[in-house]
Order: structure tokens, then sequence, then C-alpha cells
């Protein structure tokens, strides 16, 4: 559509522009341009003809602006939540293509529609919560990284641990959960495959060396049993059971793929899933405070008691 547009405005100009010049000018090949004209003249309804003794295209009428793109309420409802979207990138390497390229999907629209983008964008909004801070240098060399197939070696600090290390890896993916960014990646040094928070690496460059990956590696295997980022804990059967508020919302969502939701007589709701039992999983069960019951397994049922124990202990 960006090309497009360049070529109406050639047009409009009366310059007579042709295949080859408006190539040349846009960078591809006549056949190309001649593909475009087509769509303009039969898609777009615009009186195109060529000049066979000036050697170009004009508008054999007036055309005072470019044809108008018709779009449904709901399209333009999920144009606006689109926009919302790229917001949270703002301040990572996917900031100023999703912004050029929202431009241009909306670019039809500017004068054809009868009330006022501002205004309607802000009955929407998108409001992530504890949003990392990026480091745009650090995402840059990593994305550039990912993209040319080039190992790494970063300054990455771990969760529990105080001082960052050294680490040399080879990038495999990038994955958002939650908002939060993570590398997905294997360690040169301990032959695994390691997942790295991007808010936890201070520093990062881009070596020479090229690496393959895998064949048919997918970021998303390694994640199946896991309602997070932690990867390696084998899936177990658990059963929950919510009370007042959380059963609501509980019986709403979608948790896990595994899950299956039961209301039962008393008004509670049980919920059955098969997860990993790892920390992530855990503090998802603290936030329901005393609105959720661990009825299986044993151990995690007494895990969690002994933690809201603890708890209860340091806010005395």
């Amino acid at each position: 559509m960006a090309r497009i547009h360049e070529i109406f405005r050639a047009i409009k100009t009366q310059r007579r522009p042709n295949c080859s010049s408006l190539a040349k000018i846009l960078e591809v090949s006549a056949k190309t341009i001649q593909r475009d004209v087509e769509y303009m003249r039969y898609q777009l309804s615009l009186p195109i003809e060529y000049d066979k003794e000036r050697h170009g295209f004009y508008f054999t009428e007036e055309v005072t602006h470019f044809p108008a793109v018709h779009i449904t309420e709901s399209e333009l409802v999920a144009l606006l939540v689109a926009r919302k979207a790229a917001e949270q990138y703002a301040n990572t390497p996917f900031q100023k293509p999703l912004t050029e390229a929202f431009q241009k999907l909306t670019a039809g629209l500017d004068g054809q529609i009868s009330f006022n983008w501002h205004e309607f964008e802000q009955t929407f909004d998108i409001r992530p919560i504890g949003v990392s801070k990026q480091n745009l240098a650090v995402f840059e060399i990593v994305a550039a990284a990912l993209r040319e197939n080039c190992e790494l070696e970063l300054q990455y600090r771990k969760l529990e641990a105080k001082q960052a290390e050294l680490r040399r890896i080879q990038p495999y993916s990038l994955i958002c959960i939650e908002n939060q960014w993570y590398l997905r990646a294997w360690d040169l040094v301990r032959r695994d495959l390691r997942t790295f928070h991007f808010g936890r690496i201070s520093r990062a460059k881009k070596l020479p060396h090229h690496f393959k990956r895998p064949a048919g590696f997918d970021v998303n295997e390694a994640l199946l049993d896991s309602i997070g980022v932690f990867v390696g804990t084998p899936p177990e059967d658990i059963v929950l059971r919510f009370t007042g508020w959380a059963a609501t919302i509980a019986a709403e969502r979608t948790w896990h793929s595994s899950q299956s939701i039961r209301a039962r007589d008393d008004e509670t709701v049980e919920l059955k899933l098969k997860v990993a039992v790892n920390p992530e999983f855990e503090r998802w069960l603290w936030s329901w405070g005393d609105a959720v019951e661990v009825v299986s397994p044993v151990t995690l049922r007494d895990r969690i008691r002994a933690a809201h124990q603890r708890a209860a202990v340091r806010n005395r």
C-alpha cells in the first residue's frame, strides 16, 4: 500500500511516470509496478490510462484523494486494539516497525471516517502490570544475533545471585510471557538449553561465530507442561478448589491447555490441571490467598501450607 500511494502521488502530479521510471524510484521490478497499476485500476477503480505519446500513466479525470479503504466497525476496533497493543513495545526494536506498519494500514482511512481517532481511542486501553525496563541496546544486539544465527556473550545475573557472570550462548528464540521478555538459548559451557530474563542481562556482545539451530526446534514444546517460563520439572496431576470471588475468576479463564473445570453443588469450583509444580506455579497459587484449597497432591498441599505459615510469622 505504501508503494501504491507513491505511484498515486506520481501520477497525480501529471509527470506521466511509467513502469521503468517508477521501478527505479521504488527499487522494484517493472512487472511489480505494472501489477500495482492494474490493482489500482481494477480494484481501487482509479481512472488510469497510458499515454503512448508521452510514454506514461495519467488520470483521465480529476482525482482529489486516494480511494477510501472500506472496513467494518469490528475491523476498525481490531485496528485500534492492535495499535494499543503495539504501545507495549515502546523502547524495544519492535516499536518503530510496528508504528510504521500501523500508519501504512490506516493511511487510507485519513479523512474518510466520521469520527476523531484521538477521541475514539480514549475508550480503549491495554494496561500491562509489572513490565520490566528494557535495555534497548541489549535488545537490539540479541535480536540481531537471532536473525543472523550468531553466538552471544552475555553478562547475566541469575535470579538469586548477587553478581553477574559471563555466559556464552547460541540464541534460539525470544518469548514474551506476561509482558516479560525471555531468551531461550543453548549455553555452550553448561551444555544445556537455558532461559535468560532480559531484565537481568546487563551487557550483550555479538560474536563472529555462526551456528545452526536444531532441525525442528519449537520454543513452545519445552513450555507445554508449565504455566509460565520455568522448564525441566515433570508435570503432576493437580486438583484445586476455589471459593467465593476466586471461583468466578478461576472459571472464567484458561490457565493451561490441560485444564478441566467443574462447578460443585457447594458453589465452589474445582480446577484440574496437569502441570509442572515449580516456584512459578507456587507463586501463582499464593496469589489466591485463602480462596484456594489444594486438594491434591498432598506434597503440594503441605508445601503451600508451610509457605503461608512462614508468611504469617513475618507479618505479625
